[in-house]
């Protein structure tokens, strides 16, 4: 929120988070295709190549890229993006992963686990 994206949807005095964490997952995603670019380009060229990003770079970005009126845009088709599992937390919905990886869709095998089932510990 300190970029300032926030700030328009608070009151004036404090902002208001947005909906989805989405300077997160976009430089994450950028972070993933700047990898896979790296690679392919080593594959031709040779070397060896470096992938640099910020969440204040992708703020700055994004908040470049224009706003729309929220309260009047649609809510988004969601359809066949939703899956369900059941965990120690309840019933949990969230949408699936993206993309695929030799025409399989990634998928969640296990849901999160439930704090300290896991001991901290290298492998």
């Amino acid at each position: 929120m300190v970029c300032g994206i926030a700030h328009e949807g608070g009151d004036g005095s404090r902002p208001h988070p947005l909906p989805a964490q989405i300077l997160d997952h976009a430089t994450g995603y950028l972070a993933a295709f700047g990898a896979m670019a790296a690679l392919l380009r080593r594959s031709v060229e040779g070397g060896s190549w470096r992938v640099e990003l910020s969440l204040a770079g992708t703020a700055r970005w994004l908040d470049g890229l224009g706003r729309v009126a929220g309260a009047a845009a649609p809510e988004p088709d969601v359809t066949g993006m939703i899956e369900e599992m059941d965990s120690a937390f309840g019933r949990l919905t969230y949408l699936r992963p993206p993309g695929t990886v030799d025409g399989v869709p990634p998928y969640w095998s296990s849901p999160p686990p439930e704090r300290g089932e896991h001991p901290p510990a290298w492998w």
